[in-house]
C-alpha cells in the first residue's frame, strides 16, 4: 500500500480515518499520525461529504471495490 502512486485512505464503518499510505501524506499535507486522528468528513469539503459517503457506502454493499477522485482539501 505504501508504494501505490495513488493516495490511499482507509476509514472505519464510522469515518474514522484508520490508515493512509504515503502518498495520501503527500498530497494532503499531513503527517500519518495527524490522518490517524482524522474524520474522513475533516478532509472533504462540507457541500460533498454526504455524495461521499454515499458512493462509499453503496459501493461496499455491493462488494465492489472503491477507487473514484474526490475532491479533498490539503491542510
Amino acid at each position: 500500500m505504501q508504494d501505490v502512486g495513488e493516495a490511499i485512505l482507509i476509514a472505519d464503518l464510522q469515518g474514522k480515518i484508520i490508515e493512509a499510505n504515503y502518498k495520501a501524506t503527500e498530497i494532503l499535507g499531513y503527517h500519518r499520525e495527524e490522518l490517524v486522528q482524522m474524520h474522513a468528513k475533516q478532509i472533504h469539503p462540507p457541500e460533498i461529504h454526504q455524495k461521499v459517503i454515499a458512493t462509499i457506502l453503496e459501493t461496499a454493499k455491493n462488494g465492489k471495490n472503491f477507487i473514484p477522485n474526490i475532491l479533498a482539501l490539503r491542510k
